[in-house]
């Protein structure tokens, strides 16, 4: 993690409106960092990104499907155009079903699969 020194990364993470991801970037923010927050969740990471703006920290917040390689393209794209590069990647969006390995029908596994890989 970062030290509590200022710096002028840009971090871009996916899965930020909620749970890790949103920690990560509170403690990114604290240490100075541009954010790029990918997720989703719209209306869970716009609440992410006010709450962080209020802290002076500078927020582009992108809702985009990690499963989708058009919109992650498109997210790096608009965060390199924003900031003009990205130096930490986080990649932390994932799905955890209440279903075990063995019980799980195709259509869960394959969510799983591209959610998490």
């Amino acid at each position: 993690m970062p030290s509590d020194a200022a710096d002028d990364r840009v971090v871009l993470i996916t899965g930020a409106a909620n749970g890790i991801g949103r920690g990560i970037a509170t403690r990114f923010a604290r240490a100075g960092s541009r954010l790029a927050l990918l997720d989703m969740n719209a209306p869970a990471l716009e609440r992410a990104a006010d709450e962080l703006r209020q802290s002076h920290t500078e927020v582009l917040s992108l809702t985009c499907d990690v499963r989708n390689a058009r919109q992650v393209q498109e997210a790096v794209e608009r965060t390199t155009g924003r900031f003009g590069r990205v130096d930490v990647a986080v990649s932390n969006a994932a799905v955890y079903p209440n279903t075990a390995v063995v019980d799980m029908d195709e259509a869960e596994w394959d969510l799983v699969i591209e959610t998490n890989l």
